[in-house]
């Protein structure tokens, strides 16, 4: 039974790689797709799948919300979030809001569609990093108290296990392991009245994108939430890195070079800080020392700040004084910023208080983070943080048509290892002149989502250039130039590209560190096709020979990638370039598919019953 899929993604190169991956497998369909968290809601509504693939971070609604509003519709639909990062709160954030999983963008192959098959059955599955964050949130929570049996799973999980090797490890069945994994979820769901609170609060936080209102929103919400009298935000500076106050709420008045002991302290250990010191009031000139406070025996002059000898952690101003604890913001393991929490004496934050607090300061943390990168997007810099995501994804585009020429038969093949790669091949037109055909075949260094999505970048710059350079060589370097400077990955990518001309069969062409193309001759001949270049890349600043050749009647260009003279047999050796040759050379095409058929035939003979190691690509042109 065909599993139905909606893919939910505001960037549309991740959305088309996931499309291109899930469409090699015969049992996963992508029935649609959604440009945001509303968008996905109404998808889900109206198209009732088994799955959505929901990212995170979107315009409009959240990937939390939309997750949430599916769960309260009551649609049959389960929902795995599919993002860039793990954050401290995300991951018990969007289980509560009713999500199945959680997974990185950059998750493998194999574990992505386990994961989807896993959910379409109503099956919760943990990868090793979102159990280790599950299993350490509800270590340092009373709030949702665990089995010792659930416990023991997601410590095991924690470290790698699989489904059925925890089963062997317990003693125990493989359907007793999902039936406690999902209980670990059931009761990370809502599970009391704080993560309610905290779910609403992190919808409503996450809509907000501008700065200044978010901030405004967090310190008038976040005291509202606790029953605090008073909250401060304190941001780092960009220049220098000090904490300053960036938005506040009943907060008494400080000097503006002023930040409080305990707010650094805080922010440098990533650990609540209670205060124990006296702010000044702004009515005060910092220069005269004077004191505001009615006992001063007891108190030293410190930076603007009174240092109490007491336990008691307060701010003093002229009017009234606040019990205080401040709290950092933490995303990644790292902290961003500190909330600032006063309350009047004697009421102080009680354990279970503070802990609601953190989790409210790492939603904080969460939605201004979300805030800044909206910002970076409306600053031009969009293109950037699509190609940090878009290198995750498995699968490149393939031309899904030969190009209709007039005396010439084009053929393509290719064949996916078990884990997928980065090749591709692609066919370039122009609408102005149908009389030439752009050939394109090319390989990414490394394997998985990275390699794959890196590839599906590289080809549209590839194709870019073709469609305003005036040959081989200079789209080639065009092209580098985008693909070096984007290049934060640090991988690389060898690339044939040629333009063939059907009134003559002339092929001019330049080659990007790719194999050697060959062409096999009406007579039998195998002729190598030579050029020299650096792969894409590497630098920025690199330039490519183009060459030519002539494609007479009856000849056959062959490009293929290293998947075919690498691929191996049971003693590790190599098909190589030469049995390559041979085959070319011994073989009868009548068109360009039996020169391929013949080519993947002796590829098979040779390698047995080895599982084949790399991706398989083959592109074949023959002028008849």
């Amino acid at each position: 039974m065909t599993i139905r899929i909606i893919i939910a993604d505001d960037h549309s190169v991740v959305r088309q790689g996931l499309r291109m991956f899930l469409g090699l497998d015969p049992e996963l369909e992508v029935v649609g797709e959604a440009v945001n968290g509303a968008e996905a809601v109404a998808r889900a509504e109206a198209l009732r799948p088994d799955v959505v693939l929901m990212d995170l971070i979107m315009p409009v609604m959240s990937g939390l919300e939309a997750t949430a509003e599916i769960r309260r519709r009551g649609l049959p639909t389960q929902v795995i979030v599919v993002t860039s990062v793990i954050e401290e709160a995300a991951v018990t954030a969007v289980i509560r809001a009713g999500a199945i999983g959680y997974l990185l963008k950059d998750t493998e192959a194999d574990e992505l569609r386990r994961a989807i098959k896993a959910a379409a059955a109503g099956r919760a599955q943990l990868s090793p990093q979102i159990a280790a964050r599950l299993l350490a949130e509800t270590q340092n929570s009373r709030a949702e108290t665990l089995t010792d049996r659930e416990n023991e799973v997601l410590r095991l999980a924690a470290e790698g296990l699989s489904d059925q090797e925890i089963a062997l490890r317990l003693l125990v069945s493989e359907p007793v392991v999902h039936s406690h994994v999902a209980g670990i979820v059931e009761r990370l769901r809502l599970a009391d009245r704080s993560q309610t609170l905290l779910l609403d609060f992190a919808n409503r936080a996450q809509s907000h994108h501008d700065p200044t209102g978010l901030l405004d929103f967090l310190v008038a919400e976040i005291p509202r939430l606790l029953e605090a009298d008073a909250a401060v935000l304190l941001l780092p500076e960009a220049s220098d890195g000090r904490l300053t106050r960036r938005a506040a709420h009943n907060w008494p008045a400080a000097p503006t070079a002023a930040c409080p002991h305990g707010a650094i302290v805080a922010f440098e250990t990533r650990q609540p800080w209670p205060e124990q010191l006296a702010v000044v009031s702004d009515q005060l000139p910092v220069a005269t020392g004077q004191l505001p406070v009615e006992d001063q025996s007891a108190t030293a002059v410190t930076d603007n700040y009174q240092l109490t000898t007491d336990n008691s952690s307060s701010l003093t101003t002229d009017n009234y004084q606040l019990t205080t604890t401040f709290i950092p913001l933490l995303i990644g393991g790292g902290a961003i910023g500190v909330l600032g929490l006063g309350l009047g004496p004697p009421r102080r934050l009680n354990e279970d208080e503070l802990r609601f607090a953190r989790l409210l300061a790492n939603q904080a943390a969460l939605s201004v983070e979300q805030a800044r990168l909206h910002r970076v997007e409306s600053q031009g810099q969009r293109m950037e943080r699509e190609l940090q995501q878009a290198r995750r994804i498995q699968m490149s585009l393939l031309p899904g048509a030969y190009p209709q020429l007039p005396g010439y038969d084009f053929a393509a093949a290719y064949e996916s290892a078990r884990e997928i790669g980065g090749d591709l091949y692609d066919f370039i037109d122009w609408p102005n002149d149908p009389t030439r055909v752009g050939l394109l075949i090319a390989d990414v260094s490394g394997k998985g989502t990275a390699a794959a999505l890196f590839m599906a970048h590289s080809r549209a710059m590839i194709r870019g250039a073709a469609q305003t350079q005036p040959g081989p060589a200079a789209t080639l370097a065009t092209a580098n130039v985008q693909i070096a400077r984007d290049n934060h990955a640090m991988l690389f990518v060898s690339a044939f590209y040629a333009v063939l001309d059907a009134a003559d069969g002339r092929l001019t062409f330049a080659n990007a560190g790719h194999n050697v193309p060959l062409v096999r001759r009406a007579d039998g001949r195998v002729d190598e096709v030579m050029s020299r270049g650096m792969v894409l890349g590497i630098m920025d600043d690199m330039t490519y020979d183009e060459a030519a050749d002539t494609l007479a009647p009856g000849d056959i260009l062959l490009l293929y990638t290293d998947g075919i003279t690498e691929a191996m047999d049971a003693a590790g050796n190599l098909f190589g370039k030469d049995r390559l040759v041979e085959a070319v050379r011994h073989a009868t095409p009548a068109t360009a598919r039996h020169l391929i058929d013949a080519i993947l035939a002796a590829v098979r003979a040779y390698v047995g019953d080895t599982p084949q190691a790399d991706d398989l690509t083959i592109v074949t042109v023959k002028r008849t």
